[in-house]
Formats: C-alpha cells, sequence, structure tokens
C-alpha cells in the first residue's frame, strides 16, 4: 500500500505518544486505585513496630525506673503524625496515661477504645499485640500487653496492662492519592517530553552516533555508571552527548555521597534527638532538686533548734506530766534525737548524688559542642557508666557487673564529643546486653555464679598509640560473638539480638564515625565462650 508505512520519523513518535499515553493512564488508575491499599500496608507495619517498641520501652521503664519517664514516652508517641490517640491502661481496665488527659482514671471502656475489650483482653492473656482496621477502612488501631510490676519470677498476671495507638488513615489516604495523581501526571509530561525529543531526533538523518547515544544511556540505566557517550563533533548531538556525560558523572559523585551520608544523617537525627531529651530531663530534674538539697540545710537547723529547745523543757521542767511522758515513751524521743540528723544527712547526700548524676547527663549530651572540640576521653567515659549505673546493679539472674577501669594519661583530643560519647555508649549498653543474656541463658542462680567465680566483668582500659593516637578498648567477659557473625556486626541493621531487642544500627552508626567523621579504627575482637573486645582508635588532632 502506498504511504505505508509511513515515514519514521512520524510513525515512531506517534507509536511513542500512543503507547506512553496508555501506560500512563494505567498507571494512573494502577496508582489511584493501590495507594489506599499500600498506605494502609505501611501505615500498619509502622504502627505494629512503634507499637511493639513503645510497650517494650514502657515496660524497661517499670522494671528498671519504676515507671519513670512514661509521660514523656507517652507524649513523644502521641506527637508523631497522624497519631489521634495513644492509652495506656493498667491491669483493672483503667486508663494510667493518656495523650487526652481527661481520660486518666477512666475505665477503658468509657473511652473510644471500649470497643476494642476482647482484643485487649486477649493482647494481655496471649502476650502479643495486635493492629485492626476499622470498618470504614479509616483508621487502624494497635493493642500491645505492657508489664507494669515485675518480681524475681517475672511479671504479675494482673499487673499487665495494654497499651493502645489509635493512627488516621483518611489524611494520609487522601494525600497519598494526590501523590499518585502528581507521579502519573509527572510521569506523563516526561514521557510526553521524551517523545518530543525524540521525535527531533527521527526528524534528523539516523545515524551510528544515535545509537551510540542510546546504548549508552540504556547502560546507564541498567547501573553501569561508568559509562560515557564521548561523541565528538560541534553538532546538537555532541552537546547532548557532553552534558549526558556530566549528568552521568553527577550520578555517580551522588549515589556515592548518598551511600556514605545516609547512616550519618541517621545518626544525626538519633543525636540530636536523643540530647534534646537527656538536656531536657536534666533540667526538669535539676530545679526540684536544687530545691531540696537547698531547703535540706535548713531543716537540718531548724530541727536542731526543736531538739535544743525539748533539751531545755527538760532540763527546767524534769518532772512533766504523765500525759508527756506517755507520749515521749511512745514517740521514742531519745531515738528521734539521734536518727533525725542522720535522716536529714542522707537526704542530704542522696540530692547530691541526683546532682551528681545531672551534671553526668549535661556532659553526656553536650548540646552545645555540635563543632569539633578538645575534650578528656575519660571524662565521657566516666559519664556514659554513671548514665547506665542502674543497668549495672544486682538483678534476680545475675550478680552486679563489676566495671574494672584502667586509664592510662591520655592528652586531650580534638573530636566531636556528643558523636564519641554515643560510640561509647552504644558498645557499653551491647557488653551489659551480652552479659545479662548470658546470665539468662545460664539458668543459674547468683550464688552458683559466684562460686564458679564468673562474676559479670566489664574492663576499660585506654592507652596512647605512639605520640598522635589514643587506644580505647572495652571488653566483656560475655559469651562472645560467632565467628559467622563477625564479618557483618558492623553491617547497617545486622544485629544478634532477638527480634525487637536491636535495631542493627548501633555498631554501624559508631564505625561511621570513628572511621568516616573521625580518621580512626573500630576494631571487634571475639572468641565464642571467651568475651568480646572492642578497639577504639582515634587520631589525638584531626586533620
Amino acid at each position: 500500500m502506498k504511504g505505508f508505512p509511513p515515514p519514521l520519523k512520524f510513525s515512531i513518535p506517534a507509536i511513542l505518544l500512543l503507547m506512553g499515553g496508555s501506560f500512563s493512564l494505567i498507571s494512573f488508575r494502577y496508582e489511584v486505585s493501590h495507594s489506599a491499599q499500600r498506605i494502609e500496608q505501611n501505615t500498619q507495619r509502622e504502627l505494629a513496630f512503634s507499637g511493639s517498641q513503645t510497650a517494650g520501652l514502657l515496660e524497661n521503664l517499670y522494671r528498671d525506673l519504676e515507671g519513670e519517664g512514661i509521660d514523656t514516652v507517652i507524649d513523644h508517641l502521641g506527637a508523631a503524625p497522624n497519631i489521634k490517640l495513644v492509652i495506656l491502661t493498667n491491669g483493672n481496665g483503667r486508663v494510667l496515661k493518656s495523650t487526652q488527659y481527661q481520660l486518666v482514671g477512666q475505665a477503658v471502656t468509657e473511652t473510644p477504645f471500649g470497643r476494642f475489650s476482647e482484643q485487649i483482653q486477649a493482647a494481655k492473656t496471649l502476650k502479643t499485640g495486635q493492629t485492626l482496621l476499622s470498618a470504614d477502612r479509616n483508621s487502624l488501631t494497635a493493642v500491645y500487653p505492657v508489664g507494669l510490676a515485675f518480681s524475681p519470677g517475672g511479671v504479675s498476671p494482673d499487673k499487665v496492662g495494654a497499651l493502645l495507638i489509635e493512627s488516621d488513615l483518611a489524611v494520609p489516604k487522601a494525600e497519598g492519592i494526590q501523590e499518585a495523581q502528581q507521579r502519573s501526571i509527572a510521569a506523563i509530561s516526561l514521557y510526553g517530553l521524551m517523545s518530543s525529543i525524540l521525535w527531533i531526533f527521527f526528524h534528523q538523518t539516523v545515524t551510528r552516533r544515535v545509537d551510540q547515544l542510546v546504548n549508552t544511556s540504556n547502560r546507564l540505566a541498567e547501573g553501569d555508571l561508568g559509562i560515557r557517550a564521548n561523541l565528538s563533533g560541534c553538532d546538537e548531538l555532541a552537546e547532548v552527548s557532553q552534558a549526558f556525560d556530566q549528568m552521568a558523572e553527577k550520578i555517580q559523585d551522588n549515589i556515592e555521597t548518598i551511600q556514605r551520608t545516609q547512616s550519618q544523617l541517621i545518626q544525626s537525627e538519633k543525636m540530636s534527638s536523643l540530647g534534646q531529651l537527656v538536656a531536657g530531663i536534666a533540667h526538669e530534674i535539676n530545679n526540684p532538686v536544687n530545691f531540696i538539697s537547698g531547703n535540706v540545710d535548713f531543716v537540718k537547723q531548724y530541727t536542731q533548734a526543736l531538739l535544743e529547745l525539748i533539751d531545755l523543757y527538760q532540763a527546767k521542767y524534769p518532772e512533766a506530766n504523765l500525759e508527756i511522758q506517755d507520749l515521749v515513751h511512745e514517740i521514742d524521743l531519745e531515738f528521734l534525737r539521734r536518727d533525725l540528723p542522720e535522716v536529714l544527712t542522707s537526704m542530704k547526700t542522696g540530692t547530691e548524688r541526683i546532682q551528681q548524676i545531672v551534671l553526668s547527663l549535661r556532659n553526656f549530651s553536650r548540646l552545645d559542642e555540635s563543632s569539633v572540640k578538645t575534650v578528656d576521653l575519660h571524662e565521657g567515659l566516666d559519664n556514659a557508666l554513671m548514665i547506665l549505673t542502674s543497668r549495672l546493679k544486682l538483678k534476680s539472674s545475675r550478680e552486679a557487673i563489676v566495671v574494672i577501669k584502667d586509664y592510662a594519661g591520655l592528652p586531650p583530643i580534638q573530636c566531636y564529643a556528643g558523636q564519641i560519647n554515643q560510640v561509647f555508649m552504644n558498645i557499653l549498653v551491647n557488653a551489659i546486653d551480652t552479659l545479662d543474656a548470658q546470665a539468662q541463658n545460664a539458668s543459674r542462680s547468683i550464688e552458683q555464679v559466684k562460686n564458679n567465680h564468673e562474676t559479670p566483668t566489664i574492663r576499660i582500659c585506654t592507652e596512647a598509640v605512639g605520640t598522635n593516637r589514643v587506644l580505647i578498648k572495652i571488653a566483656d567477659n560475655g559469651e562472645g560473638i560467632a565467628q559467622a557473625a563477625q564479618s557483618r556486626i558492623f553491617d547497617p541493621f545486622f544485629t544478634t539480638k532477638p527480634v525487637g531487642q536491636g535495631t542493627g544500627l548501633g555498631l554501624s552508626v559508631g564505625f561511621q564515625i570513628v572511621v568516616d567523621q573521625h580518621q580512626g579504627e573500630l576494631r571487634c575482637l571475639s572468641e565464642a565462650g571467651k568475651g568480646t573486645e572492642f578497639q577504639i582508635e582515634l587520631p589525638v588532632e584531626l586533620a
């Protein structure tokens, strides 16, 4: 047939436009129809993870700190995007904490979560959580059990509460549909632009140089970042080739930069949040402690004056009436006279101890030291140990962890103090977790461990390496790390801890801080059954 096929400069762009339009339409319909389903699935995964992590954190706060800090956790969770309501109930079904304070003290059946009574009871009985999608598919609710009181044998069944989190889906779905529409429109626009460019290409002479450029583009899209077109000449194709080569080079550089900075961004956000939280807690604790500490001295003076007044009364009126004598005997006045000053002295000592802890928290957070500073590494180690004091104490499953400090005379070093403190903290927390896990797996009493001389121990050694580097060794006498896992110990998201107890980012981020940020070295030496040692080598001065 005459005139068929039509010229390529018309037929190929027309086919491309037709195919592009059909693909874009199908893609648009698919994106819109599946956007809500994807949002439901993603939100369900995120809510399940958030609920599980928060429930575990609340249990730790009740177990280790008798519930101190749960208000901060509940408020922080409630401030997350699309979270409508958070409630923590006690074992009797009453609201302990809530982001809506008027609900505190009410029975959960009187709250918006009353319809989930069966799921709450199931979560408390089965010790597992679940997420529930509302009938109108516009909200998700997570229900997770939380142990509120612990005994040597475990958590008491009647002391299991429930954490309930309600997340809004309506807004994310609307935003998701809007984003799907925008992506589809962008795809249509991009494909239209590509079709127009191809129209111009086919309008000109089809040559080997065009094929070479197309082949180069395909190889770059497949992941060959080192490919370049390298077309010579001074026409438009040569200019496109040069621009393409520059774009490919920038893409290669950007991808490498993204890979290097990904974990650094995670650490930066983590340190910022941690520093703000620690500094805020330290500030809130410091004010009432200073008030108590300042008034203890006055109470002691007033008490002494009252005791002197009593002595004077007894000296002037030795023959008291029977009612006064009975009261003196009942309250044991002589014991009060001896014990009251000692109680006030103990209170003074306790407030001084709290002030030391607050100072350690402030030094550890170092919010005002985001730039390079000259610091004493021993101070950072001591601050981290101070913060972890409660975790080092005696437990029902093991005796107290002994910390042996073998500090050498280290010179002050230049570093990002907050980041280095976080490395110390991550490694020390891992060591404590290892010793705790070893004690639980051993299924032995503290007396048996003592008889076998297996005292859980963490040893911290520091030494100077030459004239311009320092070495910090943190070792434990735990079970060690399996040989197969040692090669991946610094990989992001790799962890040997049980599910829900570790993110796998601590050592990965620590490696980035030590190696990339400080031009140092972070090594792990471990042998199964003989403990683990981490070695941190840092330069005295940053280049």
